[in-house]
């Protein structure tokens, strides 16, 4: 029996041997082509050396998002020293597992010299999938990359809705001592805002504001001098 056991066990491991790096390349023959056509159209930008610094996305952001029509434009806001050769802007998925890449076209670019910023007009492809969005600003200048991102700050949708649904999260305080005075076990933790970011999700609403203090602060009071001054 222990002999049968060994030999099964030699059978596994050598018998699926070549599935390892042994694959035959014609099925992936659309993805070479693919990969070849893009390097291609990007020769003169793969010399350019990737740094994120120097580069800050204003608009759209986390807390401020862009709603944006699948097919839609919208701009992008961008502090950056300089004048690019060339931009690149890009969505992706926020919670896919697997992730889904868009390019935007950037329809035209303006530099505000009172305000310091760029604006990039863009366009969002029409076959995007109804969903939240990472988006990434990618500028080439001087033999350089610059490479800003901001995670969940662009929402396609399919059409805008005229009536819209609201979630208010107020004064978490999560850590505040203070409820241990009233009932230890009624103390807000990290765990109880977890599980109502996930109720939160199930309900799917438009939008959720939160306000208030998330953590229970102990020394703010003496800091208010200091800080409302900045």
């Amino acid at each position: 029996m222990r002999k049968t056991v060994y030999f099964l066990a030699l059978i596994l491991v050598f018998g699926s041997a070549p599935l390892v790096g042994n694959q035959s390349p014609a099925g992936n023959s659309e993805a070479v082509y693919t990969e070849a056509v893009y390097n291609e159209a990007n020769a003169t930008l793969s010399d350019y050396v990737l740094t994120n610094s120097g580069i800050k996305i204003i608009y759209p952001l986390f807390s401020t998002p862009a709603i944006v029509r699948k097919g839609g434009n919208f701009s992008i806001m961008v502090s950056f020293d300089g004048a690019p050769e060339q931009w690149e802007c890009e969505i992706s998925t926020a919670y896919d597992i697997v992730c889904e890449d868009y390019f935007l076209a950037v329809e035209d670019e303006e530099y505000n010299p009172t305000s310091g910023l760029w604006i990039l007009n863009v366009t969002v492809p029409s076959n995007v999938n109804e969903d939240l969005y990472n988006i990434t600003v990618v500028a080439y200048s001087d033999g350089d990359k610059y490479q800003a991102d901001e995670p969940k700050s662009v929402s396609v949708v399919n059409e805008f809705k005229n009536n819209f649904s609201f979630v208010h999260l107020t004064d978490f305080h999560i850590g505040d001592p203070r409820g241990m005075t009233v009932d230890v076990r009624k103390t807000i933790g990290w765990k109880a805002a977890r599980k109502s970011v996930e109720e939160i999700n199930l309900l799917n609403p438009d939008f959720v504001i939160i306000t208030g203090d998330l953590v229970f602060g102990q020394l703010y009071p003496f800091e208010y001098s200091v800080e409302y001054r900045k």
